[in-house]
């Protein structure tokens, strides 16, 4: 299931639906690397790959409260609907739910001229859904610095290059010392020297989010790409404010505040995003707290098993 999201406002991840299955191929006030697309704008490229793939993939759509209107994202509705009509096996078709008439109620499967919040409700009753229970930062506790599983560039790390393990050159005696990721034999040389879990850029596997007012992160996608800021606290809600400085015309750059979603950080710390919109440019990195907090990440990402093979 997924969930393409033409409005800005963060209503569905504030409802408790999970960002990593959610495209705002529209832009979002939540997300410094994906500024609201005016009318004439260009859709950023990978949200627009998402939309087709998941388009050509869909059997069922529910177009809810859309004007369906002519913008690109109503493809999402049109394919499934037209597939229908061919009777291709297995598509179901698109289902319109709102007040307002569209171009798209002749292709419908189903048309529900109702209430939004009406019809979901009855819809949740008849299947019987669970409402999620919404999402409440304003008491979250911490020191605002997290360890995350994506790179310099924002991008996940491969599952094969986390956990954050890294260890110089490894010996045991005469024989050589191999990972083995399935192997649930440990190495028994004592001699063998313990992985060192590094942050920042030193190592790849991971990185420290440093979110604390005065903090520089810089953007890692989308059309301001590249572009720095600094952390200038957070909103009633506990998402996190950020400056950025952005180049208006020619060499002018001028000062924007953007938003950051503490729902998104919440599903980097578990690895679900396929990226991350911003990293930390400088880390003042307190060594207890430091020690705490990979010691967690340790605890919680336990490295591979190592076993030693003898040399030929």
């Amino acid at each position: 299931k997924h969930w393409v999201q033409q409005n800005h406002d963060g209503l569905p991840q504030k409802a408790g639906y999970p960002q990593h299955a959610l495209n705002e191929i529209h832009g979002s006030w939540y997300d410094p690397s994906n500024p609201v697309v005016k009318m004439q704008g260009e859709l950023r490229p990978d949200l627009f790959n998402r939309l087709v793939e998941w388009e050509q993939r869909t059997d069922l759509c529910l177009a809810i409260g859309t004007s369906l209107a002519g913008m690109n994202a109503d493809r999402m509705a049109r394919t499934p609907a037209q597939k229908a009509a061919e009777q291709q096996d297995g598509v179901i078709g698109t289902v319109i739910i709102s007040l307002q008439q569209t171009p798209m109620d002749g292709l419908a499967s189903l048309r529900i001229f109702g209430p939004i919040e009406e019809v979901m409700a009855l819809l949740a009753e008849e299947l019987r859904l669970t409402a999620s229970v919404p999402l409440d930062f304003t008491a979250a506790a911490g020191d605002d610095v997290f360890t995350i599983p994506y790179g310099s560039n924002g991008q996940r790390l491969r599952p094969d290059s986390s956990p954050s393990m890294h260890s110089g050159p490894a010996k045991c005696g005469a024989n050589s010392c191999t990972n083995l990721q399935h192997s649930s034999q440990p190495c028994s040389d004592p001699g063998l020297q313990s992985p060192i879990l590094q942050s920042g850029h030193d190592n790849p596997s991971i990185s420290l989010l440093d979110l604390r007012p005065e903090s520089l992160v810089r953007i890692t996608m989308g059309p301001y790409t590249g572009d720095e800021g600094e952390v200038i606290g957070k909103s009633r809600q506990g998402h996190y404010k950020i400056r950025f400085m952005h180049t208006v015309k020619g060499s002018w750059k001028a000062p924007v505040e953007h938003v950051l979603g503490r729902w998104m950080v919440e599903e980097a710390l578990q690895g679900k995003l396929d990226s991350f919109p911003v990293v930390s440019l400088q880390q003042r990195v307190d060594p207890d707290a430091e020690a705490k907090r990979l010691a967690n990440f340790i605890k919680a990402n336990p490295p591979a098993p190592r076993t030693c093979l003898n040399n030929p």
